[in-house]
């Protein structure tokens, strides 16, 4: 199969395939894609692969086993657009000659060995697309040269010791889905500029070191579906809009003094305010109905006043009105005589009046209602 010259694609992928990557591969000088991912290859990477001149595709990730360094041959490959080196065992420091490869769009190196800072050179790679370099022995700073490459959609650096801040100049990056820089110990504030980044799916920032408080312009990200900055030092009020969008505790949990929804604890202060807030509801409550209970009162109060008065200046035009009655009642009777029997039509005159009389004084003490007299009835009454 080394022989075959002619070759463009070579594809032994998850075969279970041992032993070390021959160095007779070099023989395939008209192969694009080389892909030997999911075996067990160990040993090194055969200086004789830089002779692929036309390879653009490198695939040597999940062998486990492929270690020692890069070799520079394959940094001479021109045409070299994918190289996926990812879950091996290579280790030196990240190799920079990366840098040399004008058309390179993804380069996964994940999940090794490698250490020393990420070089800033990596910001010239103008076609970088996706850029792992997760779970190795990274350090230093993350080189805000990255911000130059404008087409970059992934940036995946977890899991390593990189430390300093998240460089502002990342928001440059307007097509960037994906932001994972979890677990280092990175530090000081979340740049606001990040908000800028309108692509972003995910952003995921958690197990740093990071202070101050959560951006609420992470709330304009329309796009953010997976957002963690738990275990970090963030401290202050959980953005509304971002709590109710992420309402789950895990995405913001281990920040000591980070508050509000959807985490349980309350932020300094805001506890006590709504006891305040309680209380003052309470009391406006209580005084308004207090304010009605008065105000009905006092309109019954009012009411029986006026009703006693209107009674009290109507009672002595009744005693007048009695008054004159009988006083006409006792001229009618003199009239008539005193040895003369009034006729029926004058008894029943009397007998009609002198109803009228006792209805008109029902209302007067005891001691000032008409009494029985020879004449009829006798009434007291103060005019």
């Amino acid at each position: 199969m080394l022989q075959l010259g002619n070759l463009t694609v070579l594809n032994l992928a998850d075969n279970g395939i041992s032993g070390e990557i021959p160095t007779g591969i070099g023989n395939l000088v008209k192969l694009q894609t080389l892909n030997l991912s999911g075996n067990g290859f160990s040993g090194r990477i055969p200086a004789s692969t830089g002779k692929l001149s036309n390879l653009e595709v490198l695939d040597l990730g999940g062998q486990k086993n492929l270690s020692g360094d890069i070799p520079v041959e394959i940094f001479n490959l021109p045409n070299l657009q994918v190289v996926s080196l990812a879950d091996n065992s290579f280790s030196g420091q990240v190799p920079e000659g990366f840098t040399s490869l004008w058309s390179l769009q993804y380069l996964n190196l994940s999940a090794n060995a490698f250490s020393g800072s990420i070089p800033a050179t990596y910001g010239y790679l103008e076609s970088l697309r996706v850029f792992s370099l997760s779970t190795n022995n990274l350090s230093g700073s993350i080189p805000p040269e990255l911000g130059n490459c404008s087409n970059l959609t992934i940036i995946q650096l977890r899991s390593n010791q990189l430390s300093g801040t998240i460089p502002g100049d990342l928001s440059r990056l307007s097509n960037l889905v994906e932001l994972d820089l979890g677990y280092n110990i990175l530090s000081a504030e979340i740049p606001l500029e990040i908000s800028e980044c309108s692509s972003l799916v995910t952003l995921r920032l958690d197990h740093n070191h990071l202070s101050g408080t959560i951006p609420s312009s992470f709330a304009r990200i329309t796009g953010l579906t997976d957002f963690n900055v738990s275990y970090n030092n963030l401290q202050g009020l959980i953005p509304g809009p971002l709590g109710s969008r992420f309402n789950d505790s895990s995405m913001f949990v281990g920040n000591e003094d980070l508050c509000g929804a959807p985490l349980d604890n309350y932020c300094r202060g805001e506890k006590r305010k709504r006891k305040i807030s309680t209380r003052l509801i309470l009391f406006i409550t209580l005084g308004a109905a207090l304010a009605l209970i008065l105000v009905l009162l006092c309109c019954c109060c009012a009411f029986c006043l006026i009703r006693w008065r209107r009674r009290f200046l109507d009672r002595p035009s009744r005693h007048q009105e009695a008054h004159r009655r009988l006083e006409a009642a006792a001229r009618a009777q003199q009239s008539n005589g005193d040895n003369r029997g009034p006729r029926a039509d004058n008894v029943q005159q009397q007998d009609h009046l002198m109803a009228e009389t006792l209805e008109a004084t029902r209302q007067f003490d005891e001691e000032k209602r008409p009494q029985p007299c020879r004449h009829g009835l006798v009434i007291q009454s103060l005019l």
